[in-house]
């Protein structure tokens, strides 16, 4: 391969990319943007959100937390654009594409997670939950994803959700499908998926029997209005 010149170890562009340059200044010099996170995150939620700041959390963007519980998204990196909303995410009192991140992260538990999950009961009472189980659970989430959809800025704005495929009653049900064929429909595109592998999820103690993998990763599932 002569006459390259190879990238340097920081990953800026060649040095023959620089004497092209010099020869045609006509030429739009290379922005070097920094290195791409990876698509499969480990550790905490924090961890995950410190890694892609750079790309969906950046300082100065409008970011609104829908669904803040502990503040745990946000002990790594909290951008200084950050709002964090107490109201009804299923009613947002915000404008249509108020902000330039919505970040979306429900409560996605199984029916009888009151008795499989040890965080079920505490989970259900922050989202007034005592009652709400199965379809009526997933239609509350579907219509919290529409009011984030709603005050995402059409043009740059990211929908980021974070969900999780799980097992109950014998039964696989994958609510990461079911989330982007319901924002598809409403014309929002996936943009992004990124697997968040945290570990082993609900459930797993009390199966006699191996049926199938455990769900050990969730996902940000990450939208835009218009296609880039």
């Amino acid at each position: 391969m002569t006459g390259r010149a190879s990238p340097s170890s920081t990953g800026a562009p060649a040095a023959g990319r620089y004497a092209i340059l010099s020869l045609f200044p006509e030429l739009v010099r290379d922005k070097y943007a920094g290195p791409l996170p990876s698509s499969v995150q480990h550790g905490t939620n924090a961890d995950a959100v410190h890694d892609l700041r750079n790309v969906y959390f950046r300082d100065g963007r409008r970011i609104v937390d829908l669904t803040y519980g502990a503040g745990g998204w946000w002990k790594r990196h909290r951008p200084d654009g950050l709002e964090i909303s107490t109201s009804d995410f299923t009613a947002l009192p915000y404008p249509d594409g108020a902000f330039d991140t919505v970040c979306y992260d429900p409560p996605y538990i199984p029916h009888s997670g009151t008795s499989t999950s040890p965080n079920a009961d505490a989970f259900r009472d922050r989202f007034g939950l005592t009652k709400r189980t199965g379809p009526e659970l997933l239609a509350m989430i579907l219509a919290g994803a529409d009011e984030a959809a709603r005050i995402t800025e059409p043009a740059a704005g990211f929908l980021v959700v974070k969900c999780m495929d799980f097992v109950d009653a014998s039964r696989f049900h994958s609510w990461s499908y079911l989330i982007v064929a319901h924002l598809n429909a409403a014309g929002l595109v996936l943009h992004d998926e990124i697997v968040h592998a945290a570990g082993a999820g609900i459930g797993g103690h009390n199966i006699a029997e191996p049926k199938r993998a455990r769900r050990s990763h969730s996902k940000f599932l990450v939208f835009t209005w218009t296609p880039r």
